[in-house]
C-alpha cells in the first residue's frame, strides 16, 4: 500500500513536470514574440514560424532573459529575408487555393442552379404532356370500361394495353393534326430540340405515368 502511494506521488509529479514544462515553454515563446513585435519592422508570429532559430528557442523550458533575446536576436534577424519569402509563398499559395476554391464552389452553386433549372423545364414540359393524356387515358376508361366499372381481373391485360395504345395513337393524331395546320398557315412545323426536353413524342416516362395513375388504381384491387 505504501510502495502504490509512493508510486502514486511520483506519478502526479511526473505529470505536473510535462505540465510545467509546457508551459514554461509557452510562456518563453509568448516573450519572444512579443519582443519580436517590438523590433522595427516588427517579425510577426507568422514570420516566426519558418525560422530554425525560433524554432529552436521555443523548446527550452526555460524563462526568457535579457542575455537569452541578445543570444537570440542577430539569429533572427539574420533569417528573417529568408523566412518573409517563406511566409509571401505561403500567402501566395494560401490565396491561391481560396481562389480556387471559391471558383470551384461558385462552379458548382451554377451548376446546381443549371441542374434545377433543366430540371423545372422538364417538369413543365412534361406536366403539359401528362394533362393532355391523361384526358386520352379518360377517354378510353370512360368510352370502352365505363370508368371501370366493367373491368374484371381476366380483363386486365387488354384493359391496360387498350388505354396505352389509345393514348399513344391519340397523342401523335394531335401532332399529325398540329402539323397540318401549320402547314397550310405557311407557319414552320414545330420540331423538339435537343437541348429542350420532348413535346411532340412520348417517352418510357409518359407511359409509365399513364400506368400508374390511370390503370393501376383500377386493376391493382382485381388481381391481388
Amino acid at each position: 500500500m505504501v510502495s502504490y502511494r509512493i508510486n502514486e506521488c511520483q506519478q502526479n509529479r511526473g505529470e505536473r513536470s510535462i505540465r510545467e514544462v509546457d508551459e514554461a515553454k509557452d510562456l518563453r515563446r509568448a516573450e519572444i514574440e512579443r519582443r519580436c513585435l517590438a523590433l522595427y519592422p516588427p517579425l510577426t508570429a507568422a514570420v516566426l514560424s519558418h525560422m530554425d532559430s525560433f524554432t529552436a528557442a521555443i523548446q527550452i523550458p526555460n524563462e526568457l532573459t535579457d542575455k537569452d533575446w541578445e543570444y537570440l536576436k542577430p539569429r533572427l534577424l539574420a533569417q528573417r529575408e529568408m523566412a518573409e519569402s517563406k511566409e509571401i509563398e505561403r500567402l501566395k499559395e494560401s490565396q491561391l487555393l481560396q481562389a480556387k476554391t471559391e471558383e470551384r464552389r461558385q462552379q458548382e452553386a451554377r451548376s446546381k442552379q443549371d441542374k434545377q433549372s433543366m430540371d423545372d423545364q422538364w417538369e413543365d414540359a412534361q406536366r403539359l404532356i401528362r394533362d393532355q393524356i391523361n384526358l386520352y387515358a379518360d377517354e378510353i376508361i370512360k368510352k370502352n370500361w365505363n370508368d371501370g366499372t366493367t373491368l374484371t381481373k381476366d380483363k386486365c391485360a387488354q384493359f391496360a394495353a387498350e388505354v396505352l395504345m389509345h393514348v399513344r395513337t391519340r397523342f401523335y393524331a394531335h401532332v399529325e393534326e398540329e402539323d397540318a395546320i401549320a402547314w397550310a398557315s405557311g407557319v414552320a412545323v414545330k420540331s423538339d430540340s435537343a437541348d429542350e426536353p420532348p413535346t411532340r413524342k412520348l417517352i418510357l416516362e409518359n407511359m409509365k405515368w399513364i400506368y400508374d395513375n390511370k390503370i393501376k388504381p383500377l386493376t391493382q384491387q382485381l388481381v391481388k
